[in-house]
Order: C-alpha cells, then structure tokens, then sequence
C-alpha cells in the first residue's frame, strides 16, 4: 500500500518557524566548524564560496548556497544534527531561490555573510561563527516575504 504525500506551501509564519529552528541550530554548526573544520573542509567550503559567487543563476546559486551551509555543518556536527539541518534547509530552498530572485543584491549580500561566516571558522573564532550564521539567517528570513498563513487552519 502507498500512502500519498501531500506537498503544501510554506506561509510566512511557517517559514518564520523553520528559520527561527534554524537561528537556534546553524549558529551551533558554525561554532563547531570554527572548532574542528580540517585543511579539507576548509578547501571544499572556500571553492564553493568561489563559484557562488560568481554564479549568476539564481537555481545553482541556491544549490551552491545549501553546499555551502552543509560543508560547514558537516565539519563540525554528528550525522544527526547535519540531517536535520539538512531537511530544514530543503523545506525552505524555494524561497531562498525566489529572494535572489525578487530581491535585488540579496545574493551578493548572503555572499559576503557566507564570507564572514568563513572568516570565522578560518580564524578559529566560535563565537564570531556562530554570531555571523545568526545575522546571515536573520538576513535572509527579512528578505523571504510569502503570504500569510489562513486563520484557523490546521499545523501539520
């Protein structure tokens, strides 16, 4: 027997609830990747920091985006914590597409805040990690408008 998925949109208090998770738990992957990020994760992180920017398609730039935020989870945090990130980051990756999209600089603007957030784990600098990760999400949930969640329903 199958059982059917249902694939709904995101509202804004939805998303507001999926950034405020992850304003909680990517601050604490960066402080550990300033911590124990190798030569390697250091290199991958760095070169896709390279082709992002210097992507222009708003699709790769977002696939380049979640690259970018899953070396640095990866290079800190057990498998259990890089999962959930990693499933957050999918529930939101449309709307982070449509803010390169609909807002003009965001892209160049998360690119310097992912250059901060690497600044930090280079200088081995956990609290400044951690700090730079809260301000970029911050960032990119003020640029992320969808509509508002209907009155009464249901939270699924």
């Amino acid at each position: 027997m199958h059982r059917s998925t249902q694939v709904r949109e995101l509202c804004q208090s939805d998303l507001e609830d999926i950034y405020q998770v992850r304003m909680l738990l990517e601050p604490l992957a960066a402080a550990r990747a300033a911590c124990l990020a190798s030569r390697e994760d250091v290199l991958r992180a760095v070169k896709v920091l390279a082709a992002m920017g210097a992507e222009t398609d708003a699709r790769r730039w977002a696939d380049y985006n979640s690259s970018f935020h899953r070396v640095i989870d990866e290079s800190g945090s057990g498998p259990r914590l890089v999962a959930i990130l990693e499933n957050l980051r999918g529930l939101s990756a449309s709307y982070v597409r449509h803010s390169i999209l609909a807002v003009p600089d965001r892209a160049e603007a998360a690119n310097a805040e992912h250059e901060e957030i690497m600044r930090a784990v280079l200088a081995r600098d956990p609290a400044a990690a951690a700090d730079a990760m809260f301000r970029h999400l911050d960032g990119t949930l003020s640029a992320l408008k969808v509509r508002p969640c209907e009155i009464g329903r249901a939270h699924v």
